[in-house]
């Protein structure tokens, strides 16, 4: 269903989120596992995917207060360099 798509799952270190990410990497998308805090969660949910078959990296969620352009722009580089 998710073949050659990317999805970004917010909170996806535990809870719904990783059961989120779990269920879209199972239906063929690549999973950026993206956290705030939980850094050790989201390298058991991206863990659980790899080992699954399927493809997950770890994503911290920052922000700064910073200009929103550039933040979207960081996104942008993490999911065409790292997925």
């Amino acid at each position: 269903m998710f073949e050659g798509q990317v999805a970004l799952i917010t909170g996806a270190s535990s809870g719904i989120g990783r059961a989120t990410a779990e269920a879209m990497a199972r239906q063929g998308a690549r999973v950026a596992v993206n956290y705030c805090k939980n850094r050790e969660g989201a390298d058991a949910a991206v863990s659980a995917i790899s080992k699954a078959g399927g493809e997950a990296v770890a994503v911290r969620a920052v922000h700064d207060g910073g200009d929103r352009r550039s933040e979207r722009g960081h996104v942008d580089g993490l999911m065409g360099e790292t997925i």
